[in-house]
């Protein structure tokens, strides 16, 4: 009896220390899982070098641009028209394919890179909060793509019926982020109806739901007409992106 109980004590002195190694490695189990998780702050951070990563792209064009017209080197100027703008004979008969997104970071004009840069951080954060850094890169470029490809095959979407069907050419050379930065509008209008707008320089407080009208409005009436060197093509096919993104999220949530 006596060897049994000495036996049973220490098998009770052993079992402590295995109880607290195992719950040791536990702990280093996890801390370990820790560092390999994405912790708020690191997406956060994810977030924001994929919003200002893809504004620093738009500006290095922008410079490169400016430095090949200020330089008065025609055949980098000639290799950005042929690299960094999108028309449809790029496409469909040089199948310069790649235009189709390069074109959507080129900024030749100021105020162009400036309207665009300053309206995708004002509402960019909101989208790439909402579908994640990966995601909002994929949206980001997916649009752009698509937008290009609308100016691309404007001619076939639109009716010969239309005055711009004749007064706008789809085989001028196009560029601008206007498509993706579209696509970003729409989504924060239909994702924040509540927000309101302000139209540059008017510091009238306009509701989202009234802004995005007014907005589809006036891309349908130049895209009607023709006539001027706006692709309300490609910024229809943009916001028709956001749109369609903002379904697919609903209908993910109702799942």
């Amino acid at each position: 009896m006596r060897s049994s109980s000495r036996c049973i004590a220490s098998l009770k002195l052993l079992g402590r220390p295995c109880a607290q190694q195992h719950h040791q490695q536990q702990q280093r189990r996890c801390m370990s899982m820790r560092r390999w998780m994405p912790s708020s702050s690191s997406s956060e951070q994810g977030e924001k070098a994929a919003l200002f990563g893809i504004i620093g792209l738009n500006l290095c064009v922008y410079l490169a641009w400016q430095n090949t017209l200020s330089t008065g080197d025609y055949r980098t100027e000639r290799w950005m028209w042929r690299n960094f703008t999108v028309s449809r004979d790029k496409v469909k008969v040089g199948y310069l394919y790649h235009t189709l997104l390069t074109s959507t970071f080129s900024h030749k004009d100021t105020y162009h890179l400036f309207s665009n840069m300053f309206t995708l951080s004002m509402l960019g954060q909101a989208a790439v909060t909402t579908l994640g850094a990966p995601r909002f890169v994929a949206f980001y470029l997916g649009s752009g793509v698509f937008s290009s490809l609308c100016y691309v095959y404007q001619d076939k979407l639109i009716p010969r019926s239309w005055p711009s069907y004749y007064r706008s050419s789809n085989s001028v050379p196009a560029l601008g982020a206007s498509g993706s930065v579209a696509a970003v509008v729409a989504l924060a209008v239909l994702r924040s109806p509540r927000s309101v707008f302000y139209l540059f320089p008017l510091p009238v407080p306009i509701p989202a739901p009234v802004f995005g009208l007014m907005y589809l409005a006036y891309e349908s009436r130049g895209l009607y007409l023709g006539g001027t060197d706006i692709g309300n093509s490609a910024h229809l096919g943009g916001a028709l992106c956001g749109i369609l993104t903002h379904l697919l999220l609903l209908t993910k949530r109702r799942r």
